[in-house]
């Protein structure tokens, strides 16, 4: 009686709930971690309603770890994504629309300009050293700039 307590009681779900939540840390995604809290509310469920049967049990584990699933894609949905993160392997289509500041004069359409911590080849009108450019296109690892109207800021 005492084994059967355990292995249809609120325990065995923790277990599962704690062993999904391992699964969860070595394999990618979040599908392990619904998953894993459909155990563990089944497990509070247990301790709440001792007398449920192990087809009640396991009943409630499917519709909890559905409605879990459901309830955790729809709400990481409908968040706005990282906006530092949308730009991530983009390689230099990430400067498009950005100012640059050039570091060797733009010469007969060629030159170089300075992206955070990395330095470009740039083709556009001629800019002397220190002037700011408009990145308004890409061509392969060239950035196409345009200088800014100092009016403009």
């Amino acid at each position: 009686m005492i084994m059967d307590d355990f292995w249809f009681g609120p325990w065995m779900w923790f277990i599962i709930a704690l062993l999904l939540l391992i699964v969860e840390m070595v394999a990618p995604g979040v599908l392990f971690l619904w998953i894993a809290i459909a155990a563990g509310a089944t497990g509070l469920l247990t301790l709440q309603l001792p007398f449920l049967s192990p087809e009640m049990q396991g009943a409630a584990f499917a519709v909890l770890a559905v409605l879990v699933t459901w309830a955790g894609r729809r709400y990481f949905r409908a968040r706005p994504k990282d906006e530092d993160g949308a730009l991530l392997n983009r390689g230099p289509r990430a400067y498009v629309g950005r100012r640059l500041v050039v570091t060797g004069d733009i010469v007969n359409g060629v030159g170089r300009v300075k992206a955070g911590d990395t330095v470009w080849t740039a083709h556009g009108d001629d800019a002397p050293q220190g002037a700011v450019v408009e990145v308004w296109d890409v061509d392969g690892i060239v950035l196409k700039v345009r200088p800014v109207d100092s009016d403009q800021g």
